[in-house]
């Protein structure tokens, strides 16, 4: 019984829309300085995510201030999701420089007040992002 739990997991087989779980990005050249985020589904076929929340560190007194770098998709457990969008207020008032998406090719929109308030967001690269569709309001105000 241990050994199907551990497979269920492993490939995320019962994987719903809604569920969520949380990525941790290693800081560059700083290897103990990690950002996290959590993605959550929005869909099983196709598998597509959303980044809905970013915490930024969690070491006990680090500040995160600087560049945060995505990638196109994520996997939960052996199950790959692309990223379709950035919910709202996902990053509002974070201490974050620039924002890179890799390849955004699959991005469809960034919702309402996504980068609020993010004061030092002095660049944010889409350039790949030939899918999106729709800015929210106010997504990079403040």
């Amino acid at each position: 019984m241990l050994l199907s739990f551990m497979v269920g997991s492993l490939f995320a087989a019962n994987a719903d829309v809604g569920d969520t779980w949380e990525e941790g990005t290693g800081g560059g050249l700083t290897f103990s300085t990690r950002y996290y985020f959590t993605l959550k589904i929005v869909s099983t076929s196709p598998r597509q995510c959303v980044i809905e929340s970013y915490s930024g560190p969690k070491d006990e007194g680090l500040s995160w201030e600087g560049d945060v770098k995505f990638e196109a998709s994520y996997s939960h457990g052996l199950v790959s999701y692309d990223v379709v969008g950035i919910e709202p207020r996902a990053f509002a008032g974070a201490k974050i420089t620039s924002v890179d998406f890799e390849d955004a090719s699959n991005l469809t929109y960034i919702g309402d007040y996504a980068f609020n308030n993010c004061t030092n967001l002095a660049t944010i690269s889409l350039s790949n992002a030939t899918n999106l569709t729709s800015i929210g309001n106010y997504a990079f105000s403040g």
